[in-house]
Formats: C-alpha cells, structure tokens, sequence
C-alpha cells in the first residue's frame, strides 16, 4: 500500500474533526426535560384595572425550528428597566419601575434545586398615554431539575424550600395584583415534558406525569411586610426506590400594580435536600466546544503520529 500524502492525512484529521462535531449535534438534537424559563413586563394601568402598553421580555431555550420555548437551558434572565427603555409605543422611557427574573441551575458540589428570583418595583411615575393612572409589573421565573436516588434502600426524601423577599403593600392593593407567590412541585419523570405551567404540565396531554408532592399555596405573600424582609418556608416529602429519577418545578412570580408598590423577591427562592448525599443532579449537559475540542485533539495527534512517521 502506497504511504499516504500528508495532504490525505490532513484531510482525514479534518474529517475526525468534523464527525465529532456531528455527534454532539445529533446528542443534542433532542432537548432535554430539564431547563430554566423567566419573563417579565411592565405596563399602564387604568383606573378600572385594565391595562396596554406592555413591554414584554422573555428569556429560555428555543427549539431552533419551531422557535417554541423548550428545556435545556441552565441559566435564563429577564429585566425591563423602564429608567432607559422606552414603552411598547416607543416613547419614554417613564421610569415607572423595575421587572426583573433570573432562573439558575445549580451545579455545584452539593445537590440542590434551582435558584430563581423575581422582582416587581413600581415608582409611582407613569407614561403620558391619556387616561393612565397607573403602572403595573409582572415578572415570573421556572426550572425545571431532573434528580436520581442514589441509595441502595427505599426511603422517603424531603426538600425545603424557602422564599425571603419582601412587600410594600400599603394602602393595600384594591386589584389584588401586588404578590410574592412560588409554586413548587416534585413530578415522576415517566410522561415528563418541560412547561411554563405546572398546570399545564399535570393536567394537560395525553398521559400526564404523576405529581409526587406539590404545594402552590403556601409560600405566597400579598400583606405589607413594613420594609423588613420575611422568609416563607415549606418542606415537601416524598418517597423514592433505588435509582427512581424525579423532576423539581418550580415557579417564582412577582406582581405589583399601582402607586409605588413592589413585590421583591430577588433575595431569591432556594431549595435544599435532607438528604443530599444520597441525590445526584442530572441537569448537566456536554459543552460544546468541549466535544469538539476532543475532536481537534484527535485530528493534531492524528497529524503528529504522521508526520513522526515521515520523518524515520
């Protein structure tokens, strides 16, 4: 067999480049069921409650073909600063107030649910739009984290959840729309789907998932807190098998509707395990650039081995 050029051999360390390249593309075809997902918006409000001239962000991963929202994000942010941005109409900006959400996967050493934040912080100020009263913001931030038991045993976990923010409520809202609130729920992975919704996610499509321990209730807040920041708790438990895979949603929300009211929670909602050492955190994704790297690695060893071949 004739020795190949080292044109050919150049050709060939491309062609390990690019099939790694193409592996981690088909791997990460698929989204995953794990993911982050914030939005947030500000707008004017009219007396009687009704309100337009919304700003809307939203942030999360896309599918690039639909462009639908779709897990395998580990970080999301939202913010709509209205001191710089102008309305929906292009005037302003009116400095009514702040709409700001951060979801963040965590993935440090210790397992843990996500960590989200949300705030909503009126001004008082609002738009010259005719007839404009006042001002309202919304911002709400979800993760999705996909978990395994790791012990050997059946057993039941528990996980506690705390909300710490606070709620300038006063005089108290007539429209009921100046809130901290966070939903948070432990689902089976069978017919699991990344949504906004925990509602659309339990009670929607064909073959819903099973909620193993849900609370949407309890770590709400709509009372003045008097400028002291306050701190919600709730622990859910639920029983697991041995390497049984589970899901935590979360949603954290911030409203706050006219005057100078504010609904802040960006002190965050942050999740703990009982017991971490026997959980395991699967929203991890290869890096890119990692995968190809491997590649190219591949492809210069590939040449070096040539041309030391050459040179005997």
């Amino acid at each position: 067999m004739l020795p190949w050029s080292r044109s050919h051999r150049f050709v060939v360390a491309l062609g390990t480049l690019a099939f790694a390249s193409l592996v981690w593309a088909t791997a990460s075809a698929a989204a995953p069921f794990w993911g982050t997902y914030t939005d947030a918006s500000l707008s004017d409000m009219f007396p009687s409650g009704g309100q337009n001239n919304g700003t809307v962000v939203f942030d999360g991963a896309r599918n690039p073909t639909t462009g639908n929202f779709e897990g395998g994000g580990l970080t999301s942010h939202s913010l709509i600063d209205d001191a710089t941005t102008p309305d929906f109409r292009g005037t302003g900006p009116w400095n009514r107030g702040i709409a700001e959400a951060s979801a963040t996967i965590n993935g440090g050493a210790v397992p843990a649910p996500a960590t989200l934040r949300a705030r909503a912080i009126l001004t008082g100020n609002v738009s010259d739009q005719p007839g404009v009263t006042d001002a309202t913001a919304f911002t709400s931030a979800v993760a999705s984290d996909l978990f395994q038991y790791t012990g050997s045993v059946p057993t039941t976990l528990s996980i506690t959840f705390r909300m710490t923010g606070s709620l300038a409520n006063s005089p108290a809202d007539p429209t009921l729309q100046t809130v901290l609130a966070a939903t948070v729920a432990v689902v089976s992975d069978a017919n699991y789907r990344f949504e906004r919704s925990l509602a659309t996610l339990l009670f929607e499509g064909a073959t819903p998932p099973v909620a193993k321990a849900v609370d949407p209730t309890t770590l709400r807040r709509t009372l003045h807190t008097s400028g002291n920041t306050i701190s919600l708790q709730r622990t859910l438990s639920f029983s697991v098998v041995p390497g049984e895979q589970f899901y935590v949603w979360q949603q954290l929300a911030a409203w706050a509707a006219g005057d100078a009211r504010s609904a802040d929670a960006y002190s965050t909602l942050t999740a703990t395990f009982s017991q971490p050492d026997l959980v395991q955190n699967l929203a991890v994704i290869p890096e890119p650039n990692t995968v190809i790297l491997l590649g190219l690695g591949l492809a210069l060893i590939a040449c070096r081995r040539s041309s030391d071949a050459d040179s005997r």
